[in-house]
């Protein structure tokens, strides 16, 4: 039996979103300070952070199911930086910033 390919994701788009070492921005998304306060609550900016049960992986502690729904791949923090960025912000745009419930409280209403 053939099984489907599944199409790779596409890579963080470069035309009309700009994405920077530090925050990945995305139209109507979060400010570079928003992301980068966040990360720095999550894992002081650290992009290769690992939680101490290895859940939560990356700049922006992403559990793997979120990272692949917001269109990563394999191990967030493996990832490069800018993608982690990238993939936060597209993560903000869509459910707000309650998805890093304790760190929220450091993002600016």
């Amino acid at each position: 039996a053939r099984r489907a390919a599944t199409p790779p994701p596409p890579p963080p788009p470069s035309g009309g979103i700009r994405v920077s070492p530090r925050a990945g921005t995305v139209p109507g998304g979060p400010s570079a300070a928003t992301l980068a306060r966040i990360a720095d609550c999550e894992s002081d900016g650290n992009p290769r952070a690992v939680s101490s049960n290895g859940l939560y992986r990356g700049k922006y502690q992403f559990l793997p199911s979120t990272w692949a729904s917001v269109g990563g791949s394999g191990d967030p923090a493996a990832a490069p930086e800018a993608e982690q960025d990238y993939r936060a912000a597209l993560l903000f745009v869509r459910d707000g910033p309650g998805q890093w419930p304790v760190c929220a409280a450091f993002v600016p209403r």
